[in-house]
């Protein structure tokens, strides 16, 4: 008898108080898209669409003495861009990287616009601080991105 009056306390002591489950962490949000560029949906899509894509082996300069091609070029969403290149000058190479800001000028799609860089840091031999180039990028859907000089 006296095992069945223990019953009842033992069982509302293991029944006692329960703690909540864990919570999982909230997804962070996406850093927000602090570009200069229109106030337009096909802007901010453009913007997404390139933060998300790196443009290869391309040639900002093209002359027959000198060639600048970046093997890499990467816009983040702060209005910032860095690159890597290579510079051919005569005979001689010089790997380099350049970095500075960048906006949209117009979006007339989410794939296409036009848009301006300017260099803020350069290693590259003869290329200048300060230099703006302007360019009109189509993105393919399969992540090549065309570039047009402007």
């Amino acid at each position: 008898m006296r095992i069945l009056s223990l019953l009842p306390a033992l069982l509302l002591t293991a029944c006692g108080p329960k703690e909540a489950a864990p919570v999982a962490p909230a997804e962070a949000a996406p850093p927000p898209i602090t570009v200069e560029m229109p106030d337009t949906s096909e802007a901010r899509a453009f913007a997404d669409n390139l933060v998300h894509t790196a443009i290869r082996d391309w040639a900002p300069i093209q002359g027959s003495e000198v060639r600048l091609t970046y093997s890499s070029m990467n816009f983040d969403l702060d209005g910032t861009w860095r690159a890597n290149g290579l510079m051919k000058a005569s005979f001689e190479e010089f790997d380099c990287q350049e970095s500075g800001s960048w906006h949209i000028g117009e979006a007339t799609t989410e794939r296409n616009a036009t848009v301006a860089w300017e260099i803020g840091r350069t290693t590259c031999p003869t290329r200048e601080v300060g230099t703006t180039q302007r360019v009109e990028l189509t993105i393919a859907k399969n992540g090549d991105v065309a570039v047009q000089f402007r």
